[in-house]
């Protein structure tokens, strides 16, 4: 009785199990596969194309000068400051001049004096011409010792007259000499510009050609590009020029000015300068020594 109970359950278990799975394996949607998608239309392949970078250059002053002492002396002001505008002619610096002053009037003092010998010279020459006018006159009825003397006394007198000349000319030089060096202590500007770099202040002691200022044309700004050798044979003088200031995002135009006789042996390039149009109003934007990107036209 007990074997036959434990079949009985067993089977019933078993067909409950199998009752389980089959319920299951109904509500199971049934897996499908998706179709294929269908395929795109094939695109004719586009080129790529690079915005031209333009040729790399840089932006500077037409003209600049260094503008230093041409003699030696104190600074006793320096009239401008770094960016300030100057004009042709403008007080910079000024050195101590006291004592070059002093020197030109010793020197005007000892041209006075040589004047006055060659006037003294040039009375004696006079004197001994008519002597000797009279001496010739005479001369049969004169002493031979006469005639001669006063031939004497004009070369005499020639020759003193001669060395009065070159003392003058040499105290007049030393006059002009010590006034340019007076001139000199006032330093002006040579061009209308901009101070681009001070590099002393009053009380300085400086020698003959210790730069004091540095001075650039502000307003004719230029540009210098390398081409490479490759297209040098394409720019010409007079050729207009597209510049882009990357610092100041800023487009301007040009016109090529000069153009280097031959290729950098150690780039490979060809130098080129061409003057920068700036407009008016942006003068203030576009300074010396910022980047460019040049781009000759056709």
């Amino acid at each position: 009785m007990t074997r036959l109970v434990r079949a009985l359950l067993v089977a019933v278990c078993l067909a409950g199990i199998a009752a389980v799975v089959i319920a299951r394996t109904r509500d199971r949607p049934s897996v499908q596969s998706a179709p294929a998608p269908a395929p795109l239309p094939a695109r004719a392949e586009q080129p790529r194309t690079r915005a031209d970078p333009g040729l790399t250059g840089v932006l500077f002053a037409h003209e600049q000068v260094i503008v230093s002492a041409k003699a030696p002396g104190r600074i006793v002001a320096v009239n401008v400051r770094l960016g300030d505008r100057v004009t042709r002619g403008q007080s910079l610096a000024t050195l101590d001049a006291a004592s070059l002053e002093q020197e030109l009037a010793g020197a005007r003092a000892a041209l006075r004096a040589a004047e006055a010998d060659g006037e003294k010279a040039r009375v004696e020459v006079a004197q001994a011409t008519d002597r000797r006018r009279r001496a010739d006159k005479l001369a049969d009825w004169s002493p031979r010792v006469e005639v001669a003397d006063a031939r004497f006394q004009l070369e005499t007198a020639l020759a003193h007259q001669s060395l009065a000349r070159a003392t003058v000319a040499g105290a007049r030089a030393k006059v002009e000499q010590v006034a340019g060096t007076v001139h000199d202590a006032e330093i002006r500007a040579q061009f209308d510009g901009a101070v681009a770099e001070r590099y002393l202040d009053a009380g300085a002691t400086v020698a003959a050609g210790t730069p004091i200022v540095r001075v650039i044309t502000a307003d004719d700004l230029w540009v210098r590009f390398a081409v490479p050798e490759t297209q040098a044979g394409t720019v010409v003088v007079g050729q207009p020029l597209a510049i882009d200031v990357p610092a100041t995002g800023m487009r301007v135009t040009g016109k090529v000015q000069t153009i280097a006789p031959e290729i950098d042996p150690a780039s490979r390039m060809l130098f080129v300068e061409g003057k920068v149009e700036i407009p008016e109003g942006a003068r203030s934007r576009v300074a010396s020594g910022l980047e460019a990107r040049v781009r000759p036209g056709r």
